[in-house]
């Protein structure tokens, strides 16, 4: 089989990739390693769908880390979308762009693609496909109206502005400051149902070959030049091949593994493996960085928080809150668990933020709640120094890379979590997010002293799942891809994902995983 394009995973940013790309009349072929089924249309489309997905492994795959030697030896859970529509799918909904410094520092480092006078146009163009808030045409769905609001939510941003946080009418319209902000957060609902990759860019696309169940092998590479795609499918090796480019979009976790099985990456890794280098990059793999964030949780005498919902024993209150979704798109059933946020100002010269607050409506874990009515307010620092790797352990294509964030290896990052829980409590005491606030149950107010919450920081930090940064844009000898995400050294091959960011968005990164795409289609297309 021949195509012209061929992309390697069919999530986040694949889905939007094909869609244009088709739409052009090329013949594109996406191969997608997980299923695609009627369960996943129905969970993902709800929006409390997260509880459900993050736990399916018909929709997650739940990859492990290595030990963290700065988390007290903890091997962290990092849940990945595998399926169609990739972890847009799974996500907790929150959508905010990338803060102007964030590419601003790419354009000043010669990489005048991704300068923010051209690429905020691509932002409004997905809005305009999501239907998300873009200040032109649509009401964002996190604007609760007076039927539908949050006492807790609207309680925590009232406290906020009495900390001197700006509250705006949202984070997107405020990308070029780094003042201390706080609002409700843009979300990725169109009518109270999800719009994630699959269901916005290809639910109606006919012309695109999707490869479902599909495990990508290798690239097949004749003298430097990407020709063609190993996969297997029901055991079988099956090889199809392109006329023009292969884009691979598996993920930060699995792009450069797919490039090191093709022989593209460190010279020793790959000689220590038994396979044939092709083109020696040290850079793939490398550079792995992730927001980590801290949760502290609070017993709260509301009963608006998805604790009660779930713990309800009278299944009447429960179909009642389900019909009034259905019905009425209103109530619980309606939004996420995470509605409203904050992001802190920097406090000398940094061009973006320090770090982020977010309210979680919920206390626990996904895969079981607390039994008391909790709230969980978690710090998650941004713009994180601490830099990790990803490494194939075989040649086997089955087994997971390695896998080594290396979190809080810089000092920095750990000061900006214990600020964050300094700033998390004084919010908790004021007043009316106070009022709600029976009892700080974790870490409790007894850990206070700097080495009690030191110790807390790394026995109970978590991935808040936003790795990034391990097939970077940079120059040759310093990047994996060029500004226009070639891989260097290989021709006609791009990497197209969240790994081609060099550092940490300055926020959620699924509305930049879109935005690679855009700027990947704009480039071919032009």
């Amino acid at each position: 089989m021949i195509f012209d394009y061929i992309i390697v995973g069919g999530g986040t940013t694949g889905c939007l990739i094909a869609d244009y790309l088709s739409k052009k009349k090329y013949k594109v072929a996406i191969i997608e390693k997980g299923k695609h089924n009627k369960l996943l249309n129905f969970f993902a489309n709800f929006p409390n769908g997260t509880f459900f997905t993050l736990k399916n492994k018909n929709f997650t795959k739940n990859y492990l880390c290595e030990c963290s030697n700065n988390l007290n030896g903890r091997k962290l859970v990092w849940p990945r979308g595998e399926c169609i529509g990739g972890s847009s799918a799974i996500n907790g909904l929150v959508y905010k762009r990338g803060h102007k410094n964030d590419f601003d520092k790419l354009s000043n480092q010669g990489f005048l693609s991704w300068e923010w006078n051209k690429i905020v146009k691509y932002y409004e163009e997905i809005e305009d496909c999501l239907k998300i808030h873009n200040h032109k045409k649509y009401k964002s769905e996190n604007l609760e109206n007076s039927s539908n609001k949050n006492p807790i939510v609207e309680s925590f941003l009232k406290s906020l502005e009495k900390n001197k946080f700006n509250f705006c009418d949202s984070f997107n319209k405020r990308l070029e400051s780094n003042d201390s902000q706080c609002s409700y957060y843009d979300l990725t609902l169109n009518n109270s149902k999800r719009s994630y990759a699959y269901n916005v860019y290809l639910k109606d696309n006919k012309n695109v070959k999707i490869f479902y169940q599909s495990l990508v092998s290798k690239i097949i590479l004749k003298n430097q030049n990407a020709t063609g795609v190993e996969f297997i499918k029901n055991e079988k090796k099956i090889i199809i091949n392109c006329t023009k480019e292969i884009i691979i979009s598996a993920g930060t976790i699995n792009s450069p593994k797919i490039l090191q099985l093709s022989g593209i990456g460190n010279k020793n890794l790959l000689n220590s493996q038994g396979i044939k280098i092709n083109y020696e990059n040290d850079k793939v793999g490398t550079n792995l960085r992730d927001h980590l964030q801290t949760k502290l949780t609070y017993k709260i005498n509301s009963k608006r928080n998805y604790n009660y919902l779930a713990n309800k024993i009278n299944l009447l209150y429960q179909t009642k809150q389900f019909v009034n979704y259905l019905i009425f798109k209103k109530g619980p059933f309606s939004k996420g668990a995470i509605r409203a946020g904050a992001f802190v100002g920097t406090e000398h010269d940094e061009s973006r933020h320090n770090f982020q607050i977010n309210l979680l409506l919920a206390s626990g874990t996904y895969e079981k709640l607390d039994k008391f009515n909790g709230v969980s307010v978690s710090v998650n620092s941004l713009n994180p120094q601490s830099t990790g790797y990803i490494k194939i352990k075989s040649k086997n294509p089955y087994e997971d890379p390695v896998i080594q964030p290396n979190y809080l290896e810089n000092a920095n990052d750990l000061e900006k979590l214990l600020k964050g829980i300094k700033l998390i409590r004084k919010i908790a005491q004021t007043d009316p997010f106070s009022k709600l606030i029976e009892k700080e149950v974790i870490p409790g107010r007894s850990t206070i002293s700097r080495n009690d919450l030191i110790n807390f920081i790394k026995d109970a930090s978590t991935t808040i799942y936003h790795p990034t940064g391990t097939c970077k844009i940079g120059k040759e000898g310093d990047g994996v891809v060029d500004e226009r995400l070639r891989v260097w050294g290989i021709k006609n091959l791009r990497v197209c994902d969240a790994s081609v960011f060099p550092e940490s968005l300055t926020g959620n990164i699924v509305a930049s995983c879109y935005l690679a795409g855009m700027v990947l289609v704009k480039d071919i297309l032009s």
